[in-house]
């Protein structure tokens, strides 16, 4: 598969800027009617009223957040599954792939526009998912192979309008290197989001450190910085000490339901508010230690109650 390059913008994450992301949709929907385990996959919540609604408290509650840390919000697309392998099991044709990714990004697009204020950035952010997350036979097992696969959804996301791709959740080095191609020929930021598994090591068995200078040298520096998924503090902060180079090229923590739940509350009777900020206080150390850190959110919207006013003015004691 042979395309140009393009040249990508920089984000203001790579000068430093402070920005929170988003949690776990589907974790933030059990119990609402829109509920996703009665839907075929995250993006079928534009399809129903109700789903639209609970998109925008959900939404509605992270920016909340932001606004009261000062930071910037990266907003999510509901674009997870929205793939070849969705589209082919449906036996629908490929042009489904533009329609669902432009559908969900023009949503964004509105959230954005009603909740933009002077002070608050947000940038629409297009979700990819890895292929084999349900299915490990379907995993590419080359970057040529990965890129064939995700190119159309990338390149949808890009012509959307989106800001930038995210690839979430990636456990091997060769997708995570198709996933960035297919961004870079798109002319699109990309950002790899890599999930740890035992040991410090990625499910595909390849160290952190080796998978980041290898998609590195892959794409030519092609990603505008990396993420991990699912690492609490303590494991983070000895992955860490006495780590090479690649390091510097990590700039997002995310963290995971299990990561919240190691952690020792900061403050009793968690509510969203309060989740946020027994996650930003436990990472405040690796703030501390590593400036390069400055994104961070995951799993800690675990419901849509209301945050409080209390909740928000701890929040921006916090980050002051």
């Amino acid at each position: 598969m042979s395309r140009g390059r393009k040249q990508t913008r920089r984000l203001p994450q790579q000068e430093g800027r402070f920005f929170l992301t988003g949690s776990d949709l589907d974790v933030a929907m059990q119990g609402h009617p829109a509920a996703l385990s009665r839907r075929p996959a995250v993006f079928g919540l534009l399809n129903d009223p109700r789903g639209e609604e609970a998109l925008i408290q959900f939404y509605g509650a992270h920016l909340s957040i932001a606004r009261a840390m000062g930071a910037g919000f990266i907003l999510d697309t509901p674009t997870w599954q929205a793939s070849h392998d969705w589209v082919r099991r449906r036996g629908r044709d490929l042009e489904e792939i533009d329609r669902i990714n432009r559908q969900a990004v023009f949503f964004a697009a509105s959230i954005r526009s009603f909740f933009k204020t002077a002070t608050t950035r947000i940038l629409l952010n297009g979700v990819v998912a890895p292929r084999g997350q349900r299915d490990a036979s379907l995993a590419p097992a080359t970057a040529d192979e990965a890129l064939a696969y995700h190119y159309r959804q990338v390149a949808s996301l890009a012509s959307a309008g989106v800001d930038m791709i995210t690839a979430l959740r990636m456990t091997s080095s060769e997708e995570a290197i198709g996933i960035a191609l297919a961004a870079q020929e798109a002319g699109v930021p990309v950002v790899v989001s890599f999930s740890l598994a035992k040991r410090d090591r990625l499910a595909s068995g390849e160290a952190l450190g080796e998978t980041v200078v290898a998609v590195d040298d892959a794409c030519r520096g092609a990603p505008a910085y990396y993420q991990i998924e699912g690492a609490d503090p303590e494991r983070l902060e000895r992955l860490f000490h006495g780590a090479g180079d690649w390091l510097g090229r990590v700039r997002g923590l995310r963290a995971e339901n299990a990561t919240l739940g190691r952690l020792r509350p900061v403050i009793p009777h968690p509510s969203i508010g309060t989740a946020m900020v027994d996650l930003m206080w436990h990472y405040r150390p690796l703030r501390a230690n590593y400036p390069q850190l400055c994104v961070f959110g995951g799993a800690w919207l675990s419901s849509l109650r209301q945050i409080t006013r209390t909740s928000l003015a701890k929040i921006a004691a916090l980050a002051a």
